[in-house]
């Protein structure tokens, strides 16, 4: 259970080095730009970065913050707890992936990061759009279509970035499924799926086994395509696809069809 008072005495220029889950998750959920302004400021003023902060951003489980340069530029500062820190190091490497390639979506532009008592912080460049989940359900079914299709070739080009075995990033495809399928069980009845259901759920998976493709290609995978992650703008030929956010999930592996799986259950 996530509870706010155990951030009552939380100071964010002392960060705990190993909180329980309960308190990651607290502080993750309970802070606000209060909270964190002081650390924020000196991390801007070590970095040489002369930008404000703003506000804490409402979306995404991470403690997400909009900062603003004198001219009125956007950038967010993204803070990271010890319990996920793989999301840091993940993040930090796929964006300068794609920094690194020619995608025809824009992907967040890494300012800065670093670590501290264990958290993580990235700063980035803010890019121009709105989130296509404040209005997907106005859009049209063209529309919506036209955005999958937009996103598709994203992907695409995503997928061909070259990618070796080495990147911190890389995950054995069939010992991932091999995990999560001896783990499917508890964490589903951890997570209340229903008796029937779970009455189900072993003979199901034990009659669905899956093979790791007998390929040796490797692909980047975003794996958290949803629209909380997509900015989308209006203009003149339409809505376009304008931004991919939020590479904390990304992952290297030899089946790119994860991609398309994790949306579908998202």
């Amino acid at each position: 259970m996530k509870t706010s008072y155990l951030i009552k005495d939380f100071d964010a220029m002392a960060l705990p080095q190993a909180p329980s889950y309960e308190y990651a998750c607290a502080i993750c959920d309970f802070t606000n730009e209060t909270h964190w302004q002081p650390l924020i400021e000196q991390i801007c003023e070590n970095n040489d970065l002369a930008l404000s902060v703003v506000e804490r951003v409402s979306s995404g489980e991470n403690p997400t913050f909009l900062l603003h340069s004198a001219s009125n530029q956007a950038f967010y500062i993204k803070f990271i707890a010890p319990n996920w820190l793989f999301q840091y190091h993940h993040e930090k490497e796929a964006l300068n992936l794609c920094d690194g390639a020619t995608l025809p979506i824009a992907t967040p532009k890494l300012i800065a990061h670093g670590e501290l008592n264990n958290w993580g912080y990235l700063i980035t460049k803010g890019l121009e759009g709105q989130l296509l989940s404040d209005i997907y359900n106005e859009l049209t079914d063209d529309e919506q279509q036209s955005i999958a299709g937009q996103l598709g070739r994203f992907c695409l080009q995503m997928h061909s970035i070259p990618m070796k075995k080495t990147s911190v990033l890389y995950k054995d495809w069939q010992k991932f499924i091999d995990e999560q399928y001896h783990n499917s069980y508890a964490r589903r009845k951890r997570q209340g799926l229903r008796a029937d259901f779970l009455a189900d759920f072993i003979p199901y998976i034990a009659h669905t086994p899956y093979t790791a493709p007998d390929t040796t290609n490797l692909y980047l995978v975003h794996s958290d395509l949803h629209p909380g992650n997509l900015l989308v703008k209006r203009g003149d030929d339409g809505i376009s696809l304008c931004g991919v956010i939020d590479f904390g999930d990304a992952l290297v592996c030899n089946e790119p069809l994860f991609e398309v799986t994790q949306l579908a259950y998202l």
